[in-house]
């Protein structure tokens, strides 16, 4: 809820400022980005030193992220932090053969930190990369089995399924090809055992835990504190 909190102040606070005096470029200041992605997700068991993950899925991610650069001595390139808040969709799915399988799909509220490695190139153009953290909750899913011709679907997120809270490291990658558009690849693993115990998979040397591969295409709005170069 605090990180919540100081993103809401950031944002309420950016677009108080007068949109006349808001440079393209966020280099030198705060910039509000509205990201969109498709997802490849799957869920990775573990047990006694063996692992197995299900087939992945597809999910998306829908939410708004501050871009915030960093004081920074460096001769080349250039620090930035963004966090944000969005809705993403994870979970994975299995086919057992013979028309029987099953989907789940798990909704979170999610907020992701990275600090950022930037390198200029031209104009507003450039790379960047860098490591982050991510805290989710879990809003709701479904889990879809179907046997012999017959679907029943259930809650994902109950006492017998997966657990609501998650969190896991983010590697980040990608490209700004202009002043206001980047695109970016994410892989997020869960560091959390998300397997309820009273259905098995949160017993002793059992765990699920979330991974994820996230191709990112994001619309920044401009420098919203208004300094200019």
């Amino acid at each position: 809820m605090c990180c919540i909190f100081i993103l809401h102040t950031v944002v309420f606070s950016s677009f108080s400022q007068s949109k006349a005096t808001m440079s393209s470029d966020c280099t030198f200041g705060n910039c509000v980005c509205i990201q969109g992605s498709l997802d490849l997700t799957n869920l990775k068991y573990s047990s006694s030193g063996s692992s197995s993950s299900d087939q992945s899925r597809l999910g998306f991610n829908l939410g708004v992220f501050v871009f915030h650069p960093l004081p920074s001595k460096m001769k080349t390139g250039s620090l930035a932090l963004t966090y944000g808040l969005e809705f993403i969709q994870k979970g994975s799915k299995y086919d057992y053969g013979g028309g029987d399988k099953e989907t789940i799909t798990l909704g979170y509220l999610e907020v992701p930190v990275d600090l950022l490695y930037e390198y200029k190139l031209q104009n507003c153009s450039s790379i960047f990369g860098g490591v982050g953290v991510y805290l989710a909750y879990g809003l709701g899913g479904k889990d879809k089995y179907t046997y012999s011709g017959q679907t029943v679907s259930s809650n994902s997120f109950s006492d017998s399924t997966a657990k609501r809270f998650d969190a896991g490291f983010r590697i980040s990658a990608g490209y700004r090809m202009s002043c206001n558009w980047s695109a970016s690849i994410v892989y997020e693993f869960g560091i959390l055992n998300i397997g309820q115990s009273s259905g098995g998979a949160g017993s002793s040397g059992y765990s699920v835990k979330n991974h994820l591969w996230s191709f990112n295409f994001a619309y920044c709005l401009g420098d919203l504190m208004g300094r200019k170069k």
